[in-house]
């Protein structure tokens, strides 16, 4: 079994690079360097800490402030939802269809648009299930 305090001479040494009597001048240059990098890389965790809290705060109070003036609302189809969706027509819903709608806003406007819609629901049909549309 190897001496303990030789593994912690060892040690040491590798802990202060650039201090052995036979360590040429360029070999001394590395080691501080090495030192410095360290140190700059551990000065900066607290930084990026930081930054990267404020970012996520402000980032929560910007999906809160949307999420608010969201709400939900039952809308009506206008057309008949397809009854498969057709590749390469614009976006789809999770069920791969979309139908064209019409719904009232809290503040009373009508709107149209596409909202996601089971294949084969028939124009009239009343959609609320998981829809929140933006108010606008």
């Amino acid at each position: 079994m190897p001496d303990t305090s030789m593994y912690l001479l060892r040690l040491a040494r590798r802990l202060r690079p650039g201090r052995s009597p036979v360590a040429r001048g360029s070999d001394r240059i590395e080691a501080a360097a090495l030192v410095i990098v360290v140190l700059l890389s551990l000065l900066t965790i607290p930084v990026v800490v930081t930054h990267g809290q404020r970012s996520y705060a402000h980032n929560r109070q910007i999906a809160e402030e949307a999420m608010a003036s969201r709400y939900e609302t039952t809308a009506t189809l206008l057309a008949d939802a397809p009854s498969r969706p057709r590749a390469g027509r614009g976006p789809v819903s999770e069920n791969g269809t979309r139908a064209q709608a019409r719904w009232t806003t809290s503040e009373g406007i009508e709107l149209t648009g596409a909202v996601p819609a089971s294949s084969g629901m028939s124009a009239g049909s009343e959609y609320r299930s998981g829809l929140t549309l933006l108010a606008r």
